[in-house]
């Protein structure tokens, strides 16, 4: 057993990618408490590679904003519009998505 958060849980294999950091990791990541951000391996990684966890209140969705808005950016642009075959098409209509995402849609 582990206790991370204030919480025991048992130990879970960590997913590669999460094993896998950027060469630069977030000093904190904020969150909803839904149970994609509520388990323990994900906890278990932020605490073993020193990245505070903050969850936004329940039933404030305005704490979240930035990324309530880039997810309904995705799935309007590019999750909607788009069929992805394989992940390697995924990764191949990704980047032209974000470029026009980042640099077109907001001049």
């Amino acid at each position: 057993m582990i206790t991370v958060a204030g919480r025991t849980c048992a130990l879970l294999p960590i997913p590669a990618f999460l094993a896998r950091r950027p060469p630069e990791k977030p000093a904190q990541i904020v969150s909803d408490n839904g149970t994609g951000f509520t388990s323990c391996a994900i906890l278990k990684w932020a605490d073993g590679n020193g990245v505070d966890w903050h969850y936004i209140e329940s039933g404030k969705p305005q704490q979240n904003a930035f990324i309530k808005s880039f997810n309904g950016s995705l799935r309007d642009g590019l999750l909607n519009e788009e069929l992805f075959e394989t992940l390697e098409d995924a990764r191949r209509k990704l980047p032209p998505w974000r470029d026009d995402d980042n640099h077109v849609r907001l001049a």
